[in-house]
């Protein structure tokens, strides 16, 4: 059996994967040696964060992007983030370092933004999530706006549309630099795929959503962590 085959199994044998990356790997591994190179693709390497984020074709695997990559380098942003926070924070002013997330039209997209506000949450930072697709200048807008310390824009620009992405921004609004993009890659390097995510994962298949506030038009809707506030809104992932 094959190194890569080894890493498809290994996936397979994680009770969090969800459903539809299950079956994709399935299908993948019934295939045997006919599908050995599309099988060493999506697990040759993980997906490689640069200052332009994440950024990979859609589907399961450790180079592809998905839920499971997402959650992973939503994971080592969360660490970076209360790193660099508590380097510069007032002592005693009590306030949570804070996000905005965004996306576009992009496949997944939506999913992928919901996931991301989950575990920033989960992890103790504050959210402001917006409520629907928005271009990439107003989520660093977004972020100056809200005093944030960074931002997460779910996109790929202009790549096929088989592809979506990750983008981060830090405090002014702009993309991470490159000293600032190697600290968070050396975050999410140390943070194990299915067990290193703090979040709460309810079933294989479900990420259960925080209670939110909508705020109209530009205004993002408020994730508080361990605060209910307002709408609540249940959101689940089926793991594609």
């Amino acid at each position: 059996m094959s190194e890569f085959m080894n890493r498809l199994e290994a996936w397979l044998d994680q009770p969090l994967l969800g459903e539809s990356l299950r079956k994709e790997l399935e299908e993948l591994k019934a295939g045997g040696e006919s599908r050995s190179t599309e099988i060493e693709d999506r697990f040759y390497k993980d997906l490689e964060f640069g200052t332009g984020g994440l950024r990979g074709i859609l589907g399961a695997g450790t180079n592809r992007m998905n839920v499971h990559t997402v959650a992973r380098a939503t994971q080592g942003i969360a660490d970076f983030t209360w790193e660099t926070f508590e380097a510069r924070k007032d002592q005693g002013s009590g306030k949570n370092p804070s996000f905005a997330v965004s996306y576009d039209s992009r496949i997944q997209s939506a999913e992928f933004a919901e996931l991301c506000g989950q575990i920033l949450t989960d992890n103790g930072i504050d959210v402001y999530l917006f409520n629907e697709l928005m271009p990439t200048p107003v989520l660093s807008f977004g972020v100056r706006y809200y005093g944030c310390d960074g931002g997460i824009m779910i996109t790929a620009s202009h790549n096929p549309a088989q592809y979506n992405g990750l983008k981060v921004y830090n405090r002014e609004g702009c993309q991470e630099t490159l000293e600032a993009a190697a600290r968070i890659m050396e975050k999410i390097e140390a943070t194990q795929i299915f067990s290193g995510i703090r979040a709460s994962y309810a079933t294989p298949e479900k990420l259960i959503g925080r209670n939110v506030v909508f705020i109209a038009n530009l205004a993002p809707r408020k994730m508080r962590f361990g605060i209910s506030e307002g709408m609540i809104l249940s959101a689940g992932f089926d793991g594609g």
